[in-house]
């Protein structure tokens, strides 16, 4: 009995190699939406004149946050979740008159299981 291999890793790397790019956009929309929602719904402490506990006030720092995909090498990306508003980092890391929420520290912490499963799901994409 003869018995035949045939190579199919290319093929196969070229599915991974997408599959990732896929899992890191998937991650940065999964980060981007928990940001924004530990922003509205995240802290208690009352803050503001009028009072209030969610961060937004005017909407201009939650409509910034965003996820964006690097690619570093062929086999790898880079999934960033943030912001290039001015006043992010005060909000975020605090001022000796405001208590820090670290927002996007938080945000994506919380959303960590849905972050590994949403990498399980599209790295399993076309290997069945």
């Amino acid at each position: 009995m003869a018995v035949r291999f045939e190579d199919h890793s290319t093929e196969v790397l070229r599915r991974v190699r997408g599959n990732l790019k896929t899992a890191a956009v998937d991650v940065g929309d999964i980060a981007r939406d928990a940001v924004q929602m530990k922003m509205l719904y995240g802290y208690h402490d009352v803050h503001g004149n009028p009072p209030h506990t969610e961060i937004v006030d005017t909407g201009r720092l939650f409509d910034s946050i965003e996820g964006s995909v690097n690619v570093i090498n062929a086999n790898v990306y880079q999934t960033v979740v943030g912001t290039d508003v001015e006043y992010a980092k005060y909000v975020h890391e605090g001022t000796s008159k405001l208590k820090g929420r670290p927002f996007i520290t938080d945000g994506i912490l919380d959303s960590r299981e849905e972050i590994k499963e949403a990498i399980r799901e599209a790295m399993r994409r076309g290997m069945t």
